[in-house]
């Protein structure tokens, strides 16, 4: 039985809004915006974000400069401020908040993020289990509804990745968690490289439509936030390679065709977002890159024992005052 829009529908909506109603009830507990009078508002978010969102208001009003602000010390660039902190589409919600609402503006935006998280893992779930189900079924038997059991295993999954532990610490870095809803974008993007190509006949060609799904979702992670972005950038190549080491074998094109188009589409994503990047960096080479150099940012710092790694990665073994020490 071919699965019905309205049932679509229901399922993408619950992969968005059971993981922000559950934080919602966790706000509502703790008595935080809009259920209390607690605020979001602690380290960085406190110190600089706030200031940042209230300007990004004046911003889409068209009251103040993107390119230049005398509020800054004595005056300075906006440029790497905005592409930074700023350029998340999520944030136009800032558009109906005044300075004196931010609090809410705040816990709204944790809201839907946390649930575009939840129903970008809920889409690649199902399309998943949609990709696993027609390799099983022969093709006169086909049936794309998805089971009860298999909904329910897909909203748990994609809630429990919506609410993280890597979500709930970093709420407080808003900008940090748009990498965390385009990565499973990314991921099926990836995928399309290594998956059987629907024309035997198509060495090369075949599935070119399907990579610009690769290519605008880590264009889009770039531009949204590009240090997030270049650390989905080594996720989509590991995750690549280690395709390719199970699936290339079994493919019907030869596996260098696979690399080349892979490349070629980094290199496009790359370039989409070149736009956003090179002003960025032009930017920091007048402020922080002129003071501690480029190099700096290469070097690579140990701040735990490696065999501590797989430990770290369990419930409760990393506490806040650890943060500073290590």
């Amino acid at each position: 039985m071919r699965e019905t829009a309205k049932e679509k529908i229901r399922y993408y909506a619950g992969a968005f809004l059971l993981p922000a109603a559950i934080l919602a009830l966790a706000y509502a507990l703790d008595g935080i915006v809009p259920f209390g009078e607690k605020t979001l508002f602690d380290g960085d978010l406190r110190t600089q974000y706030v200031s940042f969102y209230a300007y990004l208001h004046e911003l889409l009003h068209g009251n103040v400069s993107p390119l230049y602000t005398f509020s800054k010390v004595v005056g300075g660039n906006m440029v790497d401020v905005l592409t930074y902190y700023l350029c998340s589409p999520c944030n136009l919600l800032f558009y109906f908040f005044s300075a004196d609402a931010l609090p809410l503006a705040v816990s709204l935006l944790s809201f839907l993020k946390v649930g575009l998280i939840g129903l970008s893992m809920g889409w690649y779930l199902k399309r998943a289990a949609d990709r696993k189900k027609r390799e099983a079924v022969p093709a006169s038997q086909k049936e794309t509804g998805m089971s009860f059991s298999e909904i329910a295993s897909c909203q748990i999954f994609s809630c429990a990745y919506a609410l993280s532990g890597y979500v709930v610490a970093y709420q407080f870095e808003h900008m940090w968690m748009d990498g965390v809803a385009l990565l499973p974008v990314v991921l099926a993007g990836v995928e399309a490289f290594y998956e059987e190509r629907e024309h035997a006949g198509t060495a090369y060609g075949g599935r070119r439509r399907k990579n610009w799904l690769y290519i605008l979702s880590l264009a889009f992670s770039l531009l949204t936030n590009y240090y997030i972005g270049c650390m989905l950038c080594i996720t989509a190549v590991l995750y690549f390679v280690a395709g390719s080491l199970f699936f290339f074998p079994k493919a019907k094109c030869p596996a260098y065709f696979s690399w080349l188009d892979f490349f070629i589409s980094s290199l496009l994503a790359g370039a989409l977002s070149a736009a956003v990047f090179l002003p960025t960096v032009y930017a920091l080479k007048t402020s922080k890159l002129n003071y501690v150099g480029f190099g700096h940012l290469l070097e690579l710092h140990v701040r735990f024992p490696l065999w501590k790694l797989p430990f770290r990665l369990l419930p409760f073994t990393f506490t806040a005052d650890q943060l500073s020490s290590e």
